[in-house]
């Protein structure tokens, strides 16, 4: 469902951004729509997306590594996927190649508190988000 999304850039990003910033009602679905806007930008294929949309991201990806995002509507809330959506924000923030979203991603890798903060608690999973944060840092950025 991811690829279809994203041969609509622009023309899809506003709705995919409504899911991701409140109005999810399960956690996949956050971290499904976290996972289109990355390929979004790092893949473009449709439209390329407006630099409002891109500023909105920037401000959502903010949001899921610092507070995280208040889904009023979400019915349940399961700790792996609370996980999976913290490795696809971390992804989307290091697609946006902002330095400050980047040190957030490092303040995850480096600090298991940090991750726990954003309410992932089982160790494990916290090992998971760490270990993804620290391999996509590694990793060189994309060329467009």
């Amino acid at each position: 469902m991811v690829q279809p999304l994203v041969e609509f850039g622009e023309e899809a990003a506003p709705s995919v951004l409504l899911i991701a910033e409140a109005e999810a009602w399960r956690r996949s679905q956050v971290a499904g729509a976290l996972a289109v806007l990355a390929r979004m930008i790092e893949e473009p294929r449709g439209p390329p997306l407006f630099p409002g949309t891109v500023a909105r991201t920037r401000q959502l990806v903010r949001a899921q590594l610092t507070t995280g995002v208040d889904y009023p509507e979400m019915l349940i809330d399961l700790p792996f996927q609370r996980a999976s959506g913290l490795r696809e924000a971390t992804s989307l923030a290091l697609a946006l190649e902002d330095p400050s979203l980047r040190e957030l991603v490092a303040s995850l890798a480096r600090d298991p508190d940090a991750v726990r903060r954003l309410g992932v608690q089982d160790s494990a999973l916290v090992d998971q988000v760490q270990r993804h944060a620290a391999e996509a840092l590694a990793r060189p950025p994309r060329r467009r």
